[in-house]
């Protein structure tokens, strides 16, 4: 392991039956997870499309707060489009609503640079898809 890297908390995923499964990280509530579609759950896909619009969001958190106030009401949604032919999405779009009318023109475009520059600098999960992310699978007997 690179010197600078260090291992992040171990994330359980355990199955629940046919195609689903409960994601749990030890301190927040159960994630029910299964395929697209399935009532009262997210698709593993919905989860990555929401992790990059959470980290987002909060990487930008401070300087929207700064600019508009502590109870700022901002609204994140996720876009994607898919590539069926490689099974993959092709693309993300995410879009923060949020009122600036309070704000001088000048001061509602120099907010939006600090939020890109913020989620640039700070989103984790944005950098990570960015750069690529060496992934690996193994198969263990358990206890």
């Amino acid at each position: 392991m690179n010197p600078a890297e260090h291992a992040a908390p171990d994330l359980v995923l355990r199955r629940t039956g046919p195609w689903a499964a409960t994601a749990s990280n030890g301190r927040g509530p159960d994630i029910p997870v299964s395929l697209a579609g399935a009532e009262g759950s997210y698709s593993p896909l919905e989860l990555l499309q929401l992790a990059l619009a959470a980290c987002e969001a909060l990487s930008a958190d401070h300087r929207i707060a700064h600019a508009l106030g502590p109870d700022a009401e901002v609204t994140t949604t996720v876009r994607s489009r898919t590539d069926a032919a490689e099974n993959r999405l092709s693309a993300i779009e995410i879009e923060m609503a949020m009122d600036t009318r309070p704000l001088a023109p000048e001061k509602a475009d120099r907010l939006a640079e600090r939020v890109r520059a913020a989620v640039d600098r700070q989103c984790t999960v944005g950098r990570t898809l960015k750069a690529g992310v060496r992934t690996e699978l193994s198969i263990v007997p358990s206890d």
